[in-house]
């Protein structure tokens, strides 16, 4: 009776801390993207619609709603650091910090959602 109670007591502490976890890791996930939106309006909404709706400002520059499903930007930060240092057709040259890029991904994926 004592091991089964112990038991018990020890898989409840352990569902908590695994609901602990998730909730702060959905919680950076969430601050993360917020913080990459913030970018977003600063250094890319002057081109790109970077909301969930709206046309952009130019119309060679796609929405970010659009970008958000492009798997080679989704896949790895190298592709969208990349992609932002060089730049294309009309995208004069944008430089962003690793923390940057990390955190307009994490925007860029809650637009999947």
């Amino acid at each position: 009776m004592r091991n089964t109670m112990a038991a018990l007591l020890s898989l409840a502490a352990l569902s908590a801390c695994a609901h602990s976890a998730s909730t702060d890791a959905h919680n950076d996930d969430r601050a993360l993207a917020e913080a990459g939106h913030r970018i977003a309006q600063l250094k890319c909404a002057r081109c790109h619609a970077v909301e969930l709706s709206g046309e952009s400002r130019n119309p060679s520059a796609p929405p970010f709603r659009e970008i958000s499903r492009s798997v080679a930007i989704m896949s790895t930060g190298t592709s969208l650091r990349e992609g932002i240092r060089i730049g294309h057709m009309d995208m004069p040259p944008v430089r962003l910090t690793r923390p940057d890029i990390a955190a307009l991904t994490a925007y860029l994926r809650s637009l999947q959602s």
